[in-house]
């Protein structure tokens, strides 16, 4: 037990030494966007005019972003301007519903490993961007 104890500790410390949490208007926000290669956002409230501009913003203030992972699908026009393909879509455990949510990862355009335009990367985005039913909904 001690010994797991340890394990845990040491590895929140190196997360926390690698993460940066901020709660800031994200369209207004550049310096911190500079340096990040993984950005998640949760947008599931969003309406598609404010998650296109979240798309460009990101597009012109991440020159080293890897990944863009969103609870909401960001609209496809936007993502083809920013420069955005969808990397994988999948259901995840959440707090606030028992059957999950739609988690969208993009990565820039031309990386490996993006889903089909308009397609559904596996049966647990299905179950959580759908209501569907109850489940094995694990994170990714």
């Amino acid at each position: 037990a001690a010994r797991e104890a340890a394990a845990a500790a040491a590895a929140a410390a190196e997360v926390s030494a690698a993460v940066t949490l901020l709660c800031a208007d994200a369209l207004s926000t550049t310096e911190p966007f500079a340096e990040a290669t993984r950005l998640f956002c949760n947008n599931a409230t969003w309406p598609a005019s404010l998650n296109a501009a979240l798309a460009a913003h990101l597009s012109a203030n991440t020159p080293r972003l890897a990944a863009l992972a969103t609870v909401r699908a960001l609209p496809p026009a936007a993502l083809a301007d920013a420069g955005l393909a969808l990397h994988s879509a999948t259901g995840v455990e959440v707090t606030w519903d028992r059957v999950g949510a739609p988690l969208h990862v993009y990565v820039r355009e031309g990386r490996q490993g993006a889903c089909p335009p308009g397609g559904r990367c596996d049966g647990r985005y299905a179950a959580a961007s759908e209501g569907g039913v109850d489940g094995d909904i694990g994170m990714v």
